[in-house]
């Protein structure tokens, strides 16, 4: 199989030839952008006038809309492929007619050449102009297509008082926001939001969404836009990017704006939140603070809103603060982002398991509780640096990072299932008069009482420069170094006792001392052949060094002559005598890459016809050198390894019948080298249950992935409809499987590692949006997984495997009217799972409920969402149960919107829960987490926002 896909992918590099015969070596585009010399907006529809050098005309033409912010206009001409010189006049009736001469010297291989802005002065002159009477009746429309853009007019929209974005955005026919803030337009997901054509928190859309009053948009636009590598050089050499444009109305384009908000509730809950921006067409700075104990650890826009998540883990108190510095110029010469983030977290959190381990001989059951405290803080400060005339581009990263940290964790291993949940077994346990059954079923049991602090830094620099040469081919540079360092000490009280009466219990106080150290450096080079028909053909060479030294000292203070722990001082860890050698590894390691890699590429765009068209077909040969030294106490072991890594990735992406129809194909193999450290022939014993052995004879891995994806939107009754397919399927070959050697007597494993072959899975889904009545009130969404995962691993020297299938179906009925908005929906999930020698495994997740939001009388919004979560199937009995889970909030506005007062309450019948199974080859777990308790909250929120009194357009 390996050499067939070799084989295929060299096939289609040879197939160039028979592109560059098929050159068209007669014409190109000439396009010139024609925009305010002033604010730099585009110029619509001025007139266009192209003469030769001797004033012969040879087109008249209209500016149309173009790629990039501000409405930028342009006007292109299809013109002979030769030297020549061109007079330019472009007329508009409130614009001084402007007037340039160019030349073109080298047309070479370009696919168009562009040429310098024309900019255009205001005509202040006053102008008398008689208007007779008129009566005119309008009816915004909603949502219309121009060219390759879904546009959405705000105005057409009536949201109550104080709406922002997001309310907005979740009116919009065929858009869907989800809860982590990813949009969806038409079934397909939106890479990330603009501000006016200008990034705004890239890739963090709830910053947007949950900050930017409804008021001040006037247009939602959504697009493909081209990277910004393939910005600076003209050309679409990349795939270009889903984004929604959020344009706003001329009297808001520049000013300030911002919220704070302030609650109190039950159950001790409080919250705080601040956010400013002010903003100009070339400059954005952004501010935010956030202080709670809900649960809200996230920034405004990092993955989900301000609000609180559904079924949220433990209990979390967060501080942070952090903003956004973006400036550019009018001209486009250069674009800064700067970002800082600092935050302080500390959350008590508690987890239950109930595990069971597939085993020939018999399966065990493991039981198990943790509580544990973690305090944390972080400090994170990129930079982006664009300077887009010369193709230069910085990107900087500093991130510092302290915790702190304890737990107290208590788990058993049994011979036999029991009915009792998790707590009711290990209280059982630990006892002093545990039952005479619970003892003979008993393996063994583990307690541990533990501390750990450290911290750690990594600090990050990359360069890159790209370039078009005269003659139409394109040369790149690139240079990045990362730099990292950690620092953690430990402290653990472990009590290990075996229940057949044999073997002695292991005691431990232990005192870790960890330190690593690593660098990573990485250059390349890249050149682009462009040919005339679109086609291009890259080369690459690159090299990446990797370097680490990690230090893991391990100290057994109970060898401590005499020791009492609550007397011991740290300083004794000093005497070497006290440091567990065999278990205190010291491992050096470098890692070398060299790679040479080719690709054939095609990104073409009909805008005319609304097709968009990409194809790539690459080969990466990587030359991987691995060279390390592990010490463990006495026994030093050197390794090197040498190998030849092939990596083909393929890409096809079609969109077609004005951008309604888009296919998309991926494959893609991934050959990973074996860690060089697995590799040693080392033992760890450190953890007297889970013994760890080497494998010298471990081989390479690799990884064959497909997708196949389809989606089309069509009209359902004056509103769009959508239709996504999607599936993947990937093959494992010389997976590296973790052998576990099972001791009956005391429940102890030993793990080698060792490759296995046989592992596969597949995933597809089906989403479907539709309006089924005339009136288009009503909404249908649906969606279908299915996923299919042939686990195979080993144990005791035998091949396991576990056949699992995983299928969900959810469905969504929802409808509109202008006061209220009701859905209902639900859903149901069956993880079944079949292995050799154990019954078979199956669990059933459901839900169903319903979500109202009404605009009711005095101004008042109200909205409500009541949902049943229902589990069946599990083993501990404790898990199996029905959970409603019932939120609601009321609004009332102030003030124009200006002052909202919000009344929330969160679980009001004190039933959430957080549950979930995993599974593999070798077990299945089922873990119940710590969740937020109910409580009752009111808040109040003040919106403000000012602007200048009047624009320059």
């Amino acid at each position: 199989m390996k050499l067939s896909i070799k084989t295929l992918c060299l096939c289609g590099l040879l197939f160039v030839p028979s592109v560059v015969s098929a050159i068209d070596r007669d014409s190109l585009y000439i396009a010139q952008f024609v925009q305010n010399s002033f604010t730099r907006y585009g110029v619509r529809n001025a007139l266009v006038t192209v003469m030769d050098s001797t004033g012969h005309v040879i087109d008249t033409l209209r500016t149309e809309p173009g790629n990039g912010s501000h409405d930028a206009q342009v006007w292109t001409l299809n013109v002979p492929r030769r030297p020549a010189k061109f007079r330019i006049r472009v007329e508009h009736p409130d614009y001084v007619t402007g007037e340039m001469t160019v030349e073109m010297k080298h047309p070479a291989r370009l696919n168009s050449y562009r040429l310098p802005d024309m900019l255009l002065e205001r005509n202040f002159e006053e102008k008398e102009v008689a208007l007779g009477e008129a009566t005119v009746t309008a009816t915004r429309v909603k949502l219309y297509h121009k060219g390759d853009t879904i546009v959405v007019d705000a105005r057409a929209f009536k949201l109550s008082e104080g709406s922002m974005l997001e309310s907005l955005v979740q009116s919009v026919p065929g858009c869907e926001l989800r809860e982590n803030g990813d949009i969806y337009m038409n079934g397909r997901k939106v890479d990330y939001l603009t501000l006016n054509g200008k990034e705004f928190f890239k890739g963090d859309n709830r910053i947007m969404l949950d900050n930017l009053p409804y008021y001040t948009v006037d247009k939602l636009q959504f697009f493909n836009q081209r990277s910004e590598r393939s910005e600076m050089l003209g050309v679409d050499l990349e795939r270009p990017d889903y984004v929604m444009n959020v344009k706003l109305k001329k009297e808001y384009s520049i000013g300030y704006l911002g919220n704070v908000e302030a609650g109190a509730g039950t159950e001790e809950r409080w919250m705080g939140r601040a956010f400013a921006l002010r903003f100009t067409d070339n400059s954005r700075l952004s501010l935010y603070v956030n202080a709670n104990n809900v649960n809200n650890t996230r920034t405004p826009g990092e993955n989900g809103g301000w609000g609180e998540q559904n079924n949220p883990v433990g209990d979390t108190d967060t501080y942070n603060l952090g903003g956004e510095w973006l400036t550019d110029d009018k001209m486009g010469r250069y674009k800064d982002v700067l970002k800082a983030k600092l935050q302080w977290n500390k959350a008590k959190n508690e987890e239950r398991t109930a595990s069971q381990q597939f085993l020939q001989d018999g399966d065990v059951f493991g039981y198990g509780n943790s509580v544990s405290t973690d305090r944390n803080f972080s400090l994170n400060a990129d930079n982006h640096l664009a300077l887009k005339r010369i193709g230069l581009v910085s990107d900087s990263r500093f991130a510092y990072a302290n915790f702190d940290k304890d737990a107290t964790t208590r788990s058993a291993l049994l011979s036999a299932q029991q009915e009792e949940g998790t707590l009711q077994v290990l209280d059982s346990i630990f006892s002093a008069n545990r039952s005479s059954e619970m003892t003979r079923l008993l393996v063994n049991s583990v307690s541990d009482v533990a501390t750990a602090s450290g911290h750690e830094w990594t600090a990050e620099q990359k360069f890159s420069y790209d370039t078009e040469l005269p003659w139409g081919d394109y040369f790149a540079l690139g240079a990045e170094g990362t730099w990292n360092g950690k620092k953690e000490n430990g402290n653990s009280d472990y009590w290990l006792k075996y229940a057949n009466g044999e073997t002695p219990d292991d005691i431990q106080q232990r005192l870790t001392k960890a330190s690593s150290r690593s660098y990573k450096l990485h250059f390349n080079a890249h050149y682009t052949i462009h040919f005339l028909t679109g086609w291009n053909l890259s080369f690459d060479v690159a090299h990446n060094h990797q370097h680490s030294n990690k230090e893991n000292d391990l100290y057994r203070l109970d060898w401590a002559e005499n020791s009492d722990t609550d007397n011991l001082l740290p300083s004794v860890t000093d005497y070497l005598s006290l440091r567990d050698d065999a278990n205190s590894p010291h491992n050096v390691s470098t890692q070398r890459e060299e790679h040479v890699s080719t690709m054939l590429s095609r990104t073409h765009v009909d805008r005319q016809r609304g097709r968009f068209v990409l194809f790539s077909a690459e080969l990466d040969a990587c030359y991987a050198n691995q060279d390390g030294v592990f010490s463990r106490g006495e026994r030093t072991v050197g390794l090197s390894d040498h190998r030849w890594l092939f990596n083909p990735t393929v890409n096809f992406e079609y969109e077609t019948r004005n951008w309604r129809d888009r296919y998309a194909f991926h494959y893609e193999t991934k050959m990973q080298a074996p860690n060089l450290l697995q590799t040693a022939d080392l033992t760890d014993t450190s953890n007297p249950l889970a013994i760890q052995n080497g494998n010298p004879d471990l081989r390479p891995s690799t990884n064959h992935m497909f997708s196949l994806h389809y989606n089309t939107r069509f009209t359902s009754n004056g509103k769009y409809g959508y239709l996504v397919a999607h599936s993947e399927f990937s093959i494992m070959q010389n997976l590296v499987a973790m052998n576990a050697a099972y001791n009956t007597n005391t429940g102890a494993y030993t793990y080698t590692p060792v490759n296995v072959n046989g592992n596969w899975n597949t995933y597809s889904s089906l989403d479907f949006s539709n309006y089924p009545t005339k009136d288009g009130r009503l909404n249908m969404k649906t969606k279908t997984t299915y996923s299919y995962i042939h686990s195979v691993d080993m144990k005791d020297n035998a091949r396991s495997t576990v056949a699992q299938h995983v299928v969900g179906q959810n469905l969504k009925f929802e409808y509109k009217r202008s006061i209220f908005t009701i859905a209902l929906l639900g859903g149901i999930s069956w993880n079944g799972m079949r292995t050799a020698g154990t019954d078979d495994i199956n669990i059933f997740n459901f839900n169903y409920g319903a979500i109202l939001q009404a605009n009711l009388p005095l101004k008042i919004r109200f909205s409500t969402d009541i949902k049943m979560y229902s589990r069946r199937g599990y083993t501990d009995a404790s898990l199996c149960t029905d959970d409603l889970l019932w939120n609601a909030q009321m609004e009332r506005p102030f003030c124009r919107g200006r002052l909202l007062v919000s009344a929330r309450t969160f679980d009001l019948l004190h039933q959430i829960s957080s549950t979930h199974t995993t599974y593999n080859s070798q077990a299945r777990t089922e873990t119940w987490q710590l969740s937020l308790p109910s409580y009752f909250m009111i808040s109040l929120q003040v919106k403000f926002n000012k602007n200048p009194k009047k624009q320059i357009e």
